[in-house]
């Protein structure tokens, strides 16, 4: 009866309950289109994705924050972006070793010799105008703790100028601004931070434009009495 091969049939395996799938060498793959080619990859995308899923397996370090007494004193941190209190804790402790910028002490570095040190094995990057030297953890002299591969992935991907990714991977609060001294070259030579920049640039634009206004013709009335 139809009630009992109705039974029969829950008590068979998924699988066999399941209609097979059968393709053919012309049949497209589930989930795709038949006749639009697949999408490009966008680098950082892809890049990203893979920094979601990376188990930093290479030598990833794990350790307890440093400094939180200190970290404790600052009363507040509102008004400012994450990237802003990061150059200014990143700023405050090369200072407390090299001096202020512009000193004496400070070293500095052209642009000419950081694009010298752009291997594999011998990376400068520049952080807020800073150039750090990132060779001895490709080198396996020091351990980063977020392992090698993030740093040969701003190698490939961003290059020399590593302000993004480092404020994407780090925290204020963290090791890293305490432990950036050590690797510190100096400051880049002739570099002007953007929202300066973006001041300044706008500050001379507007020069510009009100120099090329047309003076204001001005009329005098007559006082009373006169014709």
């Amino acid at each position: 009866s139809p009630l009992l091969r109705a039974l029969a049939a829950l008590h068979q395996p998924v699988a066999a309950r399941r209609p097979a799938m059968v393709m053919t060498g012309g049949d497209e793959p589930p989930n795709v289109v038949p006749g639009k080619a697949a999408a490009a990859v966008d680098p950082e995308a892809k890049d990203d994705e893979e920094d979601k899923h990376s188990h930093r397996s290479d030598d990833t370090v794990w350790e307890s924050a440093e400094g939180k007494d200190e970290d404790d004193l600052i009363e507040n941190t509102v008004g400012q972006s994450k990237q802003d209190t990061l150059f200014i804790k990143l700023e405050h402790f090369v200072s407390k070793q090299f001096g202020k910028k512009g000193s004496e002490k400070r070293p500095s570095v052209t642009l000419e010799i950081v694009e010298q040190h752009r291997s594999e094995e011998d990376f400068w990057c520049i952080i807020d105008g800073k150039v750090f030297d990132l060779g001895p953890f490709l080198r396996g002299e020091a351990k980063h703790p977020g392992g090698k591969s993030i740093l040969t992935r701003q190698l490939g991907l961003g290059g020399q100028s590593a302000d993004e990714r480092f404020v994407r991977w780090h925290h204020p609060s963290g090791n890293t601004v305490r432990r950036a001294p050590d690797y510190f070259i100096g400051d880049l030579e002739g570099y002007v931070p953007k929202a300066k920049a973006k001041k300044l640039l706008q500050h001379l634009l507007t020069a510009y434009m009100g120099s090329r206004e047309e003076p204001r013709r001005t009329f005098m009335l007559p006082a009373k009495g006169e014709p």
